[in-house]
């Protein structure tokens, strides 16, 4: 029986001297936001100068985030390594803000996001909200 060696490529960019550390939960739109940065940081600061290290840190309260954490690890052994990783963290990403949710909670309605919608709400503004009494 022949065994293959796993292999995980790293989430790193860049080859400088100064390393650049992040914690990310790819599913926190806050993440997000700072993971859409991290090329033109590479880009302005130049990848001689600097190392960009991305640490996965998934978060129990936010939903499926150990599950697609090792999805991102599981593309990052596949055919281009950290490229097709970083492939995965930028669907995850767009997903989260093509259906505008930066802040939790946040509510829809038939598919739509109601930024007026709150946790602070009575349950009978959101009934009224829902069936559009």
């Amino acid at each position: 029986m022949t065994t293959t060696a796993w292999h995980a490529d790293p989430l790193t960019w860049g080859n400088g001297p100064r390393i650049f550390e992040a914690f990310l939960e790819p599913t926190c739109p806050y993440s997000v936001r700072a993971f859409n940065k991290f090329d033109e940081l590479l880009s302005q600061a130049g990848e001689d100068k600097i190392t960009v290290k991305i640490r996965l840190q998934p978060q129990p309260w936010h939903m499926y985030s150990g599950v697609l954490v090792r999805c991102i690890i599981a593309a990052s052994t596949l055919e281009g390594g950290k490229q097709t990783a970083k492939q995965v963290i930028s669907a995850i990403a767009a997903h989260r803000e093509e259906n505008g949710i930066h802040v939790s909670p946040t509510f829809m309605i038939d598919g739509l996001v109601q930024p007026d919608m709150s946790s602070g709400d009575e349950v009978g503004a959101w009934v009224k909200k829902t069936l559009g009494n």
